[in-house]
């Protein structure tokens, strides 16, 4: 069975690996003591994960895919100074457990989506 890991170069398997530790122990954390989360970010920028959010200003309860593409955005916005980002959401399963997602992307045009089990 081929892995990702067959075909992306280490230094971003490395990058990865940091903002998806961070970013689903936060979850995990998160989760735990609330059962639910917006979603969020860590940036990797010159070698230190930074943690992001977003208010789309819609409110107490505003929708995910809204922070979502605020996050999106933001990103975006600062593309030159990001080697890696992992944007994080609560998601439900088919069976109505709740999971986690986790897209990962690199400034080399690398991209992942993993949703642990």
């Amino acid at each position: 069975m081929t892995s990702w890991r067959d075909f992306t170069p280490d230094d971003v398997q490395a990058m990865f690996d940091g903002v998806f530790g961070l970013g689903l122990d936060a979850a995990l954390d998160m989760l735990g003591k609330r059962k639910e989360f917006y979603p969020f970010g860590f940036e990797a920028r010159a070698g230190e994960a930074v943690v992001v959010g977003s208010d789309p200003g819609l409110g107490d309860h505003p929708e995910s895919q809204a922070v979502l593409e605020l996050l999106y955005e933001g990103a975006r916005s600062r593309k030159d100074d990001i080697d890696a980002v992992a944007f994080v959401c609560d998601v439900r399963l088919g069976s109505g457990s709740d999971a986690v997602r986790i897209d990962l992307e690199h400034r080399d045009s690398h991209a992942l989506q993993l949703s642990p089990r």
